[in-house]
């Protein structure tokens, strides 16, 4: 529990870290050295380290600022500790740093993530994790953030199995792990089976995401399932349409991917389509194109609830086919 005399300097601390204000901050600091590695009185009991990653926080805490790196460097300059670990999704050697770092959206919205991978690595953080189960790469890949994935491999993060390698686009140790028999590999959410069999099918998923088409074709070409289900229930073809990917999209139409498998929220493809361009849409990405396409193929219109969606242009395309 954080001691009373640091209860409003940490708070102030804390707003210092997520609107980026560093000179406030190294000041706090400078007057008391104990905020470095005090702890919020909130059941998760995160250090002020945590609140740089902005994830698994109360709603107020969910912002990042542009200066994330710099932020992350003055408390670790002043004796943060890299590796904390805290409440988060239940504790343990996944509820550090990195890993929420890595798997949150707000530093990923602002292009910060590589940045304060490099910080924590420059003081030490366990790249492969503090289980050395390869988790930090693992989680990255599997929250669709290539770009933190990327500097993970750079400063020395191992490419442990067929799903990694997939995701990473390393077409060469695609190969290698295909030639070999499979290895244990952890997923968040994992919807695959064991083996041979999970390893494609996860490498797969994680292939779609990250737009590598030439890696997702050889994988369906050794008997990966096209409707696997990956983190959140989703499948490649839920990931193509939430990051707008059409060349990943149209390769799934052109194999056959199913159409109405759900997600964990009940979600069909189409579905999830609508709501993805009701609640997160992305700039310049074509919905109704998408829903024209799905439909096409033999995707039910009746799957999107609610009917009308309010977004005009999709609902006079849902409106055609129902």
């Amino acid at each position: 529990m954080t001691p009373a005399h640091l209860i409003d300097p940490f708070h102030r601390a804390r707003l210092a870290i997520v609107d980026g204000r560093v000179a406030e901050l190294r000041g706090l600091l400078a007057e008391y050295p104990e905020l470095a590695t005090a702890r919020t009185a909130a059941p998760h009991a995160a250090t002020l380290l945590h609140y740089v990653a902005a994830n698994g926080l109360e709603d107020e805490w969910q912002r990042c600022s542009p200066q994330a790196s710099d932020v992350a460097r003055a408390l670790l300059e002043a004796g943060a500790d890299v590796d904390a670990t805290c409440g988060f999704w239940g504790g343990g050697p996944q509820a550090t740093t990195l890993i929420a770092l890595v798997t949150s959206v707000h530093p990923a919205r602002l292009g910060v993530q590589g940045a304060v991978v490099r910080v924590l690595a420059e003081y030490g953080a366990a790249l492969e994790g503090l289980a050395a189960d390869g988790s930090p790469l693992g989680c990255a890949l599997a929250f669709g953030y290539l770009e933190p994935a990327r500097v993970l491999q750079e400063l020395g993060a191992r490419i442990r199995n067929l799903p990694m390698a997939a995701g990473l686009g390393e077409l060469q140790a695609v190969e290698s792990f295909l030639g070999r028999p499979a290895e244990p590999y952890g997923g968040v959410g994992l919807r695959v089976g064991e083996g041979r069999q999970g390893a494609l099918d996860w490498a797969f998923v994680y292939a779609c995401m990250h737009r590598h088409v030439a890696i997702a074709e050889l994988l369906l070409d050794e008997g990966a399932d096209p409707g696997a289900r990956g983190h959140q229930g989703m499948t490649a073809l839920h990931h193509a349409l939430w990051y707008g990917h059409t060349e990943v999209f149209e390769m799934l139409l052109a194999h056959r991917a199913p159409l109405e498998i759900p997600n964990d929220y009940g979600g069909t493809p189409l579905d999830f389509l609508a709501w993805v361009a009701g609640h997160g849409p992305l700039p310049g990405v074509d919905y109704p194109y998408f829903a024209r396409r799905l439909l096409d193929a033999g995707a039910s219109a009746g799957a999107v609830t609610p009917f009308p969606t309010g977004l005009a242009d999709l609902d006079e395309v849902l409106r055609d086919r129902r």
